[in-house]
């Protein structure tokens, strides 16, 4: 994480440049530090989201990390993930067909 830069927008990172050298010597495993806006997100996010079983307090978040992974295993990800959702599509449709024809 870049602690001059807190953040560019939406991204983690703040720009191209610092994402870019991040994932040229990916995988990582980023300490993000307490005060960057990616803590306080994730933070705001977990205390929203907590929902115990019994009337508890909501833990503090101690410590948050950042996975930066490599342009190849994001495609070889990005293409796996296309193809299972052709799969499940086909297999809706089929589903669909198979209902429709008893």
């Amino acid at each position: 994480m870049c602690c001059i830069h807190h953040k560019n927008g939406r991204f983690d990172f703040c720009g191209i440049t610092c994402r870019d050298k991040a994932k040229d010597i990916a995988p990582l495993l980023l300490d993000v530090p307490k005060g960057h806006t990616t803590f306080t997100k994730v933070e705001g996010e977990f205390q929203k989201s907590w929902k115990p079983a019994v009337s508890t307090l909501c833990p503090p978040v101690r410590q948050v990390y950042r996975v930066v992974e490599s342009s190849a295993l994001l495609n070889t990800y990005t293409e796996y993930w296309f193809v299972i959702c052709i799969v499940n599509a086909v297999f809706q449709l089929y589903s669909v067909q198979q209902i429709y024809t008893w």
